[in-house]
């Protein structure tokens, strides 16, 4: 079993990574960002990174999942009360 840790900012682009490819065929992202399109990957890839900084600014925790020296699993932790939008 692969122990959850705590992940640095400076591994963001890692993040977005997993959670686009986690939401690429989610019907809530096609719905919001409209149909598979010529940059539709894009736009989503936008859309992760925008919430994945959100919490970063925050300073609110990153968690993740290793195999080997690949993050293969992720989660972003916004606390109720935490602190304000930056």
């Amino acid at each position: 079993m692969s122990d959850v840790l705590t992940l640095a900012p400076t591994v963001v682009p890692d993040v977005v990574d997993v959670l686009h490819e986690s939401f690429f065929g989610y019907p809530v992202m096609r719905h919001v960002l409209g149909e598979e399109g010529t940059n539709y990957g894009e736009r989503l890839r936008a859309l992760v990174h925008f919430f994945v900084m959100a919490r970063v600014f925050r300073d609110e925790t990153l968690l993740g999942i290793y195999t080997d020296d690949d993050l293969v699993g992720t989660a972003l932790i916004s606390r109720p009360g935490g602190p304000d939008a930056p």
